[in-house]
């Protein structure tokens, strides 16, 4: 009898002194995960002006504090796909930081604060943009080829697809559709532009999972067709929080919100 007495106000005490945990996963079967997804580009120096789309180091270093002190952990997209698809739970506070363009200010400034933090984020690669590895410039120059897989064999960085060449405005918007343009041949030009980024890199055994569209710019029949090629992600710059479940259609058109430069306390605002 006291053995029992005894076992019962171990349990009792235990309960006290350690909180409870909410698993993702039980979350989700409750409505959801909230998922904020802060979009970056360019990240510089300090000595360099932040604008719309450019943010210093120390700005970027401080959102990572931030996300830190919040109690929020960084995942990235194979995670949620992963997530969805029953195989893995996510933290109780997930948020996903996203790099369009491939600038390489990331793998110069971003990444190692990411890496030395024990956090993540995606990069979303434009193919046309990359650059041969003699051509290096500091500020606003492309990623290479082998810059990614070195990125993407880190573990911090996930690289991810934003197109081949539509990150242009004419004759279309990012992968939206020509007047006119019937869905067989909206599918053929869209398949034929995806095909080009998996071409260039596979070069370095990388084979893109989430694509992010350039401008956040899509038609009705774009996640179709990606999802035909083995897409189950696609992101959006519709400033939103997005809700995680098990349901893989919520992985379609998450929406970001963009970290402006010039603008302070976005995540504050968010992480909460």
């Amino acid at each position: 009898m006291r053995i029992r007495v005894f076992i019962f106000s171990i349990i009792c005490l235990a309960a006290a002194i350690f909180p409870a945990f909410t698993f993702a996963g039980e979350a989700a079967e409750s409505g959801g995960i909230e998922l904020p997804v802060i979009m970056y580009h360019a990240v510089v120096p300090d000595r360099y002006a932040a604008d719309a789309y450019t943010v210093k180091i120390s700005d970027f270093i401080s959102d990572l504090d931030c996300i830190a002190d919040r109690g929020y952990t960084t995942v990235l997209p194979r995670d949620l796909i992963s997530y969805v698809r029953g195989e893995k739970d996510l933290p109780e506070k997930p948020v996903m930081l996203t790099f369009d363009d491939g600038f390489c200010g990331v793998k110069d400034l971003a990444m190692p604060e990411l890496i030395s933090r024990g956090q993540c984020a995606a990069v979303a690669v434009v193919g046309k943009f990359m650059r041969d590895d003699d051509e290096r410039k500091v500020l606003y120059g492309y990623l290479s080829l082998k810059e990614c897989a070195q990125m993407h064999e880190s573990g911090a960085i996930e690289i991810i697809s934003h197109s081949f060449n539509l990150h242009k405005l004419k004759p279309r918007k990012g992968a939206t559709r020509l007047w006119g343009e019937s869905d067989d041949d909206y599918a053929d030009f869209l398949r034929r532009d995806t095909e080009k980024l998996h071409a260039l890199l596979e070069n370095v055994n990388i084979r893109p999972t989430s694509y992010a569209y350039p401008f956040g710019a899509f038609d009705k029949k774009s996640n179709e067709v990606l999802r035909e090629m083995g897409y189950a992600l696609t992101l959006v710059c519709r400033e939103k929080t997005n809700l995680i479940t098990r349901d893989e259609n919520c992985l379609l058109g998450l929406g970001r919100y963009n970290r402006s430069g010039v603008k302070k306390g976005l995540l504050e605002k968010l992480l909460v």
